[in-house]
């Protein structure tokens, strides 16, 4: 259904609904005139041929005349028989009703017969209360005739309508292959201007506006790459001297507040990669997704390897960043204590990715879960309808349904929703940014309290 809801199939759908309206009226129309142009031709053709059309004082055309008159248009005469009709009238000779023959016998003299044989296409007529009968070859009629050469104008009209549609639909497809990949994090090429002036003019703001974003991202990526860039030397010799503190408690703190500035400067830096990547307009997706060199890794296979079941209690999560799991190991007996991961993967092994983008997501979601979550955190993967997913949910208090949209902008921060500040906002951003490059789609869902509750963020990468 979504194929015939284009520019194109609209169209071309009115074009031949309006080419097919047309010809129809010009048909009925030829038609209602035809009876009265056929009826007075029949009508002037066998006054001749009778020797009526001649002046009251001049001499009437002999039989002989009249026969080599008849002969030469193709008619001939047929005596009546004893009964008064000729051999071979059907039907009785009773008269023929239907709208061109009513007209025609209108156009006769009195008592004047006008007989159709369907089975011959041949006209009995006889002229007033003449004693001959003059048989009359019909040709098919007009409307019939055109029927093939209107048939042929409407195909080549149908035709050409096609072809302006597709004429017209080109430059859109062409805009709106551009703007896709601009969305997903392609900076695409210039558009050609072409079409009507109204398109032309929507394609060179378009192209302007592509350029302007992606010298805004440029500049973006620039400075926070700078930024964050600058901050890890003072960041490095503030650990070194936090270690040479002689109170354990003040040098424990110090060097969380570190930790946390230095997570907050790698998100910086990873933030503004994707976004110098995004800008640097190749035309080529920004993902190392298929590139040469690139080692693709089974989702499911790494996420058993790196947080399977056996590993889970080994997860590191820093105090500063996980209460929740902190309570949970606290709370429990160290020997039986939960697991702080869990994995539920059904993808198969078909579905692979880079293993850096792997880690890159699954590093992120995973420490906003554990940071404004709750354990255990739940690692799914799943193939079905035409695509691969991974998600992660926490079981958490999750997020108001009404900042679902707004929390996956970069630098956004739920602050009723923070235990710290060892964030900067850009966790989900990275995260939808590496799920776009793909051409995959980024969702977030609360779960219901009767299933547990929390946060489950899913990506869906469609099967290649």
């Amino acid at each position: 259904m979504k194929r015939l809801n284009t520019v194109f199939v609209r169209y071309a759908l009115l074009a031949i609904v309006l080419l097919m309206l047309t010809q129809w009226i010009w048909i009925f129309v030829v038609g209602r005139q035809h009876a009265r142009i056929e009826a007075t031709h029949i009508a002037r053709v066998s006054a001749v041929v009778y020797g009526a059309a001649t002046s009251n004082s001049g001499p009437k055309l002999s039989e002989a005349q009249q026969d080599a008159m008849a002969a030469t248009l193709r008619f001939n005469f047929v005596d009546a028989g004893p009964n008064g009709y000729p051999p071979g009238c059907p039907d009785g000779c009773a008269d023929t009703t239907d709208d061109v023959f009513g007209q025609l016998r209108g156009q006769l003299p009195p008592d004047s017969r006008v007989v159709l044989d369907k089975h011959t296409s041949q006209i009995w007529l006889r002229y007033g209360d003449a004693k001959r009968w003059l048989r009359v070859p019909v040709d098919s009629p007009a409307v019939e005739r055109l029927i093939g050469a209107s048939a042929m104008m409407l195909a080549l009209a149908v035709a050409f309508a096609l072809l302006g549609a597709w004429q017209i639909q080109r430059p859109l497809r062409r805009l709106a292959r551009a703007a896709r990949d601009l969305r997903i994090g392609i900076r695409p090429a210039p558009v050609v201007a072409a079409g009507p002036s109204e398109v032309k003019s929507l394609i060179t703001d378009f192209n302007q506006m592509t350029r302007d974003i992606c010298d805004a991202d440029q500049e973006r990526a620039i400075m926070l790459a700078g930024v964050a860039h600058d901050l890890r030397a003072p960041l490095a010799r503030m650990q070194v001297r936090a270690a040479l503190i002689g109170d354990d408690r003040m040098q424990h703190g110090f060097l969380n507040d570190t930790a946390a500035m230095s997570r907050i400067v790698s998100q910086f830096l990873a933030f503004a990669g994707s976004e110098s990547n995004r800008a640097q307009g190749d035309g080529t997706l920004t993902t190392t997704m298929g590139g040469p060199g690139i080692e693709l890794t089974s989702v499911d296979v790494l996420c058993e390897q790196r947080y399977g079941r056996e590993d889970a209690s080994g997860v590191v999560v820093a105090e500063s960043h996980a209460p929740a799991a902190d309570d949970a190991r606290d709370a429990s007996d160290p020997a039986h204590e939960p697991p702080l991961i869990l994995v539920d993967l059904q993808a198969g092994a078909s579905f692979k990715l880079p293993t850096v983008d792997i880690d890159r997501i699954l590093s992120n979601l995973i420490e906003n879960g554990f940071a404004y979550g709750a354990p255990p955190l739940v690692i799914e993967t799943r193939r079905a309808a035409g695509c691969f997913t991974l998600a992660v949910r926490d079981h958490g208090p999750g997020i108001p349904q009404t900042d679902i949209e707004r929390v996956q902008r970069p630098f956004v921060r739920l602050d009723a929703a923070r235990g710290d500040s060892a964030h900067s906002g850009l966790g989900l951003a990275i995260v939808r940014r590496l799920a776009r490059s793909y051409d995959a789609d980024m969702t977030l869902t609360n779960v219901r309290k009767n299933q547990g509750g929390g946060l489950r963020v899913s990506l869906s990468f469609p099967m290649r």
